[in-house]
């Protein structure tokens, strides 16, 4: 998905299309279908320590994809989608609503697609 972006100029067109590939093309979608229908159905049924391990291990599964061609980000690929889902989960539980983890989770992805930019 950072493939548009790799040794980019930093552009302000590149940075618009940064901010559309993390709010409306990740953020938003993925939050919804993860923290919104997944993780609120889960956390009806299960106590919350186990509907969120549920949800962000769900979560987690479509990243490993990254291992297929880069297995050296193993890191990347797996503790930080973890990480983020737990983290996303819990703001879920706690505020109700997907938000907080929209905004989380938006900009973490803006901030992988900034960091590959050609910055020189």
């Amino acid at each position: 998905m950072l493939a548009p972006f790799i040794d980019a100029p930093p552009t302000l067109a590149v940075v618009i299309s940064v901010i559309n590939y993390g709010l409306i093309a990740t953020g938003f979608p993925e939050e919804l279908l993860f923290r919104g229908l997944i993780a609120g159905a889960l956390f009806r049924r299960f106590s919350f320590w186990k509907a969120n391990l549920i949800q962000a291990s769900i979560f987690l599964l479509p990243h490993l994809l990254i291992l297929i061609v880069a297995p050296q980000l193993w890191a990347l690929a797996i503790l930080l989608p973890l990480a983020l889902g737990l983290f996303a989960g819990w703001l879920r539980h706690s505020s109700g609503s997907i938000a907080p983890g929209v905004l989380v989770h938006a900009v973490s992805n803006m901030a992988g697609a900034l960091a590959v930019l050609n910055w020189r």
